[in-house]
């Protein structure tokens, strides 16, 4: 049964990977073998930069489905953006997934839910910095002139205690490791958009604002929003961010519990013969 749900899980993995990599070449207009090439290189890199033994075959066999689905996701948001090259999509992909997966930060939140469970660790790091690579596309856009891998370090710091922390209100006590762990994977792939989405909406309406402004002005509040710590550009993106999570998350939970509470229902009402 083990071995099936494996299978079923790299099956999954090939299902995603193909159809991004196949997204991106529609998109960007791609050669789908330069993309097929760039995911392993991407995936490569990456596991590489975690300290992952890349010359054990068997266990690079193992990771490898997850790990390229995560890079061709990569693959697929740098070409829907717009990126105008591969080398550019490659380069920036992997300066963003190796930062987020080499992170300590990452590694202490999610150690106490898989305790001595190394693979769910490693599983969490790889989807976390696939996740981070939606952000980065819209930290490369506007970076409130600040250092990109700055602004990506402080969003994953918010993004990893808002995923973990709504994992463990939403799980149920008896929920399995693999339950937990699918759960907290999605919950980071689906914050992690809404977070590029609020990042993007709120660097839309910056930019409006110093289009509107003359030069003298418009350099004057440029030199003040780099002088402004990220973590305080960050407040108002995490004020609506979080206010976004908690209202998906309680109409995803509604969404789970009203068919439970119907049987619930129909199974305490009298039958009669």
């Amino acid at each position: 049964m083990a071995d099936a749900a494996v299978d079923v899980r790299k099956a999954c993995n090939g299902i995603k990977r193909t159809s991004c990599l196949a997204a991106a070449s529609l998109t960007g207009g791609f050669d789908p073998k330069d993309l097929a090439g760039a995911a392993q290189d991407m995936a490569l890199e990456v596991l590489k930069s975690i300290g992952f033994d890349v010359g054990n075959d068997d266990r690079v066999r193992s990771v490898m489905p997850m790990v390229l689905e995560a890079t061709s996701g990569v693959i697929f948001d740098a070409a829907r953006s717009g990126a105008a090259s591969l080398e550019q999509i490659v380069r920036t992909g992997v300066e963003a997934m190796t930062a987020v997966a080499k992170s300590r930060a990452v590694v202490r939140a999610m150690e106490p839910l898989w305790p001595g469970d190394m693979d769910s660790v490693t599983s969490m790091r790889i989807t976390t910095a696939a996740a981070m690579s939606h952000v980065a596309v819209e930290v490369d856009a506007f970076d409130f002139m600040h250092a990109p891998s700055e602004c990506i370090k402080e969003a994953t710091k918010l993004l990893v205690k808002a995923s973990t922390d709504t994992s463990r209100r939403l799980a149920p006590p008896q929920s399995s490791a693999a339950a937990r762990l699918m759960l907290t994977q999605t919950l980071m792939q689906s914050s992690a958009r809404m977070f590029a989405a609020v990042w993007k909406g709120y660097a839309q309406h910056l930019t409006a604002e110093l289009d509107a402004m003359g030069e003298v002005e418009r350099n004057a509040r440029l030199e003040q929003m780099e002088a402004t710590p990220i973590s305080k550009h960050m407040e108002t993106i995490a004020e609506r961010f979080l206010a976004l999570l908690a209202s998906v998350s309680a109409e995803a939970l509604d969404v789970c519990l009203e068919p439970a509470a119907e049987r619930s229902r129909q199974n305490a009402r009298p039958r009669h013969r």
